[in-house]
């Protein structure tokens, strides 16, 4: 496959959509005030980053507990941990 490389570490390529993916994507894009090509670069760094982590390690996530505010009770929650 053949690519273009230009300046800031971007690589033109090309991608195929049917016309009709073409048009809604258009559309949403000039509704967000963007262009197309953003949304599809946004798109293809959000797929990757969250299908693809070979950057991280394996056990990564794996405790995640789904509270999202443990950082912020960090005190309350470790209040007494170690002390017998």
């Amino acid at each position: 496959m053949a690519a273009l490389y230009f300046g800031m570490g971007k690589v033109k390529t090309t991608i195929y959509l049917d016309d009709a993916e073409y048009r809604r994507l258009k559309r949403i894009a000039e509704g967000r005030g963007t262009s197309a090509a953003e949304l599809i670069r946004s798109a293809v760094s959000d797929f990757l980053s969250d299908r693809f982590t070979e950057d991280r390690p394996r056990s990564f996530g794996l405790g995640s507990s789904g509270a999202g505010d443990l950082s912020e009770r960090a005190e309350e929650l470790l209040d007494g941990f170690g002390e017998s």
